[in-house]
């Protein structure tokens, strides 16, 4: 419908009036008591209410309590156990410098392609690429006998290679 359609057909609807309501639904409405009374306005104070002490206690002691709760469970994890020395010996601990070197038996490297499909899209100045899509798993093992350590690691790799298109 085209604008100057959508203002004639408008300009009909508001010539049309509306008909006559039937003279049965005309007397049932007439019939009902239909009038409004008013709601009764309480006489109020001029101080402001206060919320319940409920209401205002849970406000605080809610987070508080979170918060307590919190601090004791780290203190409690942090806390010394009894396997370790509770007179001033400060308990052995192992760094990363101390700890000779990984010294692996077997290192094992792969990669296994586990899709490949090519792919076109439209450069902004309207000339068509080919991409050419890979995934790819590379996997890392290593092993060393002497301590009973295993490594393996796996991870997914994808290569997108654009391709001109060869024209002919």
């Amino acid at each position: 419908m085209t604008e100057h359609e959508q203002n004639e057909f408008e300009t009909e609807l508001r010539q049309i009036r509306p008909r006559e309501l039937p003279e049965e639904l005309h007397a049932r409405l007439h019939d009902l008591d239909l009038s409004v009374t008013a709601p009764a306005i309480e006489a109020r104070s001029s101080a402001p209410t206060s919320p319940p002490v409920l209401v205002f206690l849970l406000r605080w002691l809610l987070p508080t309590t979170a918060l307590v709760l919190i601090s004791v469970a780290i203190w409690h994890s942090n806390r010394p156990s009894a396997t370790q020395p509770s007179s001033g010996e400060s308990p052995q601990v192992a760094t990363v410098s101390e700890a000779p070197p990984l010294k692996p038996d077997n290192i094992e490297i792969g990669k296994e392609l586990v899709s490949s499909f090519d792919a076109v899209a439209t450069l902004p100045g309207g000339e068509p690429v080919r991409f050419r899509c890979q995934t790819w798993m590379d996997q890392v093992v290593m092993s060393d006998k002497s301590r009973g350590l295993f490594v393996e690691n796996r991870a997914p790799r994808v290569v997108v290679v654009p391709v001109g298109f060869e024209s002919y």
